[in-house]
């Protein structure tokens, strides 16, 4: 079977998996959207010169200028026009009499407009992809010629031209817009559509970083707090991400300091050491932050709120990313104090820390009517989508697998299509045609269509930046030809995973059989016919599973619901054809936009149930490492370990504490 990279989406997805957020083609990429967006010629020259240096070819770049035009208007792209012409020819000029120096003709330049009548037809289709669905609204019925430039001139006669991928495209888009403060709503939406086509979340953050002017304590109003914001607080710069400014009030008996943080900005985490007292409090005098110390959940700090640190917490403290944030530090008197700075908050804690739990919503109720209860409830509709629903189908022989008469009624009234993919283990389910029998077998067929998404091919999307393991995701290509995705999991045991629910069916399930070898190699090989015999170390595979199942939560964006249903807890999973018989009771049906919560919830509900009855399925899980990939997915910042559970069922929801 041949592997491609996602189409129109996601042609560029190698660049995108690099592990730092920006690699030095994005970051010229984003430095010259910026600039165009600006005017600013000096540098905008600098960043064709460093864009060229990173392989970027001069085609290209007058692709971007021609990009954004429609974005930064005509006069801007015509100045942007002559310095790509001015860069050119002084590097042609320094490059006479090298090999292959003088002449740069690239790729044929593309006639402007090609697709005449077809433009809106071609245009709305690559909207519709672009955004995930088709883009209606009050505005365009308001002004519809403005609707008809976008599709037809924008997303057809530019979006439709191949000189660039629709990713390279979000990215300079989103860097323009950035750049200019009164296009923040415009520049919030294409992040979203970025997201969905290669741009990860952490890389049209560093985007947005990278190409913002400073934020300014001169515009703050003159009254938004009584504690002057003081000078910037460059002694300490090196421990903070992003600026802060110091102001002293007293050093003298109990030294006062004023601390402001520009919106997002925070310290590293550190910790005050004293032999006897110290420590230091905080008390929030404007804006709005947080304080978070190791292993616990962050505190969100107004106006008022006072924290109390003692001596040898590991602790940060800063800005709300869309606030700034001031407090007073009181160090409280000691001996022998000390402060140890320790590493930075990256993106990727820092989000998640400051992430509202989210909701996970549970019922007891184990039905059809529990089920569709429990996708209400997310608030999320998928009606009107082309939708598929992941499941697992079950291995022949288990019994334990969700059935179609419990999934059948909200799969119908979704119009959805149940999706799976082949095995890499031999089975009822490597091979398509046994793969078909197994699931007209079991009944699927007459719920649904159902697709088997690597039957004829598969791509590769890529995971999200700071993975160690993968840096693509080899899935079934039928997956992207869906609009809208319910993530239908059945949590019990699994004899490699230690447990499955959300994102093992994210990884591993929607991986096509060369993707999942490379998922359970840890990025060793494609080949399902070695990896079993050279296994990684159970850390490594864990931890893969969770990339690759980031990859997939990107790439459908807020187009996903993810439900679990707890019942024939089994230590094994449907994949195993004589599994263990379940030795704990059914437990309900859970729900969450955030798999990662999702899982937690299912996890903590184990360890909350009787010891006696869970322990086979406590060991299973404990003994393959399962719950790390909760640690993992939460470092790579697409959700976060802490819920709230809340009740479907009119009363009280079930206890989370582990009882042993």
């Amino acid at each position: 079977m041949k592997t491609r990279i996602l189409g129109g989406i996601l042609m560029a997805a190698a660049i995108a998996a690099s592990a730092a957020p920006l690699n030095e083609r994005d970051a010229a990429l984003a430095d010259i959207g910026a600039a165009i967006a600006r005017g600013e010629q000096d540098k905008l020259a600098a960043a064709f010169t460093a864009g060229f240096d990173a392989g970027l070819t001069l085609d290209q770049a007058k692709e971007v200028v021609g990009q954004l035009y429609a974005y930064c208007g005509f006069p801007r792209a015509l100045n942007a026009a002559t310095t790509l012409m001015k860069v050119e020819s002084q590097r042609v000029a320094e490059t006479q009499g090298e090999e292959g120096g003088a002449s740069r003709p690239g790729e044929p330049q593309r006639q402007p407009f090609t697709l005449g009548e077809k433009a809106l037809e071609i245009g709305t289709t690559n909207q519709t992809e672009l955004c995930g669905g088709p883009v209606k609204g009050p505005l365009f019925d308001f002004h519809p010629q403005l609707d008809a430039y976008l599709k037809a001139h924008l997303f057809g006669d530019i979006f439709a031209r191949d000189v660039l991928d629709w990713r390279t495209r979000e990215l300079v888009t989103v860097a323009a817009l950035a750049a200019r403060p009164e296009t923040e709503p415009q520049m919030k939406a294409h992040v979203g559509i970025a997201n969905r086509n290669g741009v990860t979340p952490e890389q049209t953050d560093a985007i947005v970083a990278r190409v913002r002017r400073p934020a300014d304590p001169a515009a703050l109003p003159k009254d938004w707090s009584p504690i002057p914001v003081g000078a910037f607080n460059a002694a300490y710069a090196q421990y903070f991400t992003g600026r802060s400014y110091l102001h002293p009030l007293t050093t003298s008996q109990v030294p006062a300091f004023g601390v402001t943080f520009e919106p997002g900005c925070r310290n590293n985490w550190h910790v005050h050491h004293a032999e006897t007292g110290g420590g230091q409090i905080l008390v929030c005098t404007a804006g709005r932050g947080y304080y978070q110390e190791w292993g616990k959940p962050a505190v969100e700090m107004t106006p008022g709120v006072a924290v109390n640190i003692p001596a040898g917490v590991k602790h940060w403290h800063g800005a709300a990313p869309d606030s700034w944030f001031q407090h007073i530090a009181l160090e409280v008197p000691g001996t022998g104090g000390r402060n140890e700075w320790l590493e930075p908050v990256d993106d990727a804690a820092y989000t998640a820390a400051i992430r509202p739990p989210a909701i996970v919503y549970f019922t007891h109720d184990i039905s059809p009517a529990g089920l569709e209860k429990a996708y209400k409830a997310l608030g999320r509709p998928l009606e009107g989508r082309k939708v598929a629903v992941k499941i697992s189908t079950g291995e022949a022989g288990n019994t334990h697998y969700l059935k179609p008469e419990l999934i059948g009624p909200l799969v119908r009234s979704l119009q959805g299509d149940i999706v799976e993919c082949n095995t890499a283990y031999g089975g009822s389910r490597q091979e398509t045609p046994k793969h078909r029998q197994t699931i007209e077998d079991h009944g699927f067929n007459a719920i649904a269509k159902v697709v088997i998404m690597d039957e004829f091919d598969q791509i590769e999307i890529p995971c999200p930046a700071g993975s160690t393991h993968l840096k693509q995701d080899l899935i079934g290509a039928a997956f992207t030809n869906y609009t809208g995705f319910v993530v239908l999991n059945h949590f019990k045991g699994h004899m490699m995973g230690g447990f499955g629910g959300a994102l093992k069916n994210l990884s591993i399930g929607v991986a096509s059989t060369a993707g999942k070898a490379r998922i359970h190699s840890a990025g060793k090989t494609d080949d399902a016919g070695k990896v079993w015999g050279d296994l990684p170390p159970q850390k490594d595979f864990i931890e893969s599973m969770a990339e690759a199942a980031g990859a997939v939560v990107n790439y459908m964006g807020d187009r996903a619901v993810y439900i679990s249903v707890m019942n024939n807890l089994s230590i094994d999973c449907d994949c195993d054809a004589h599994p263990h018989p379940p030795e704990m009771a059914d437990v309900g049906i859970l729900a969450s936009l955030d798999p990662v919560a999702l899982d937690k919830a299912c996890v903590d509900l184990v360890y909350a149930s009787d010891p006696k009855t869970s322990a086979s399925l406590r060991e299973r899980m404990e003994t393959r490492l399962g719950p790390h990939i909760l640690d993992h997915a939460e470092a790579l910042g697409y959700g976060a370990r802490a819920y709230r559970l809340v009740s479907l069922d009119g009363t009280e929801p079930p206890s989370t504490k582990r009882v042993d």
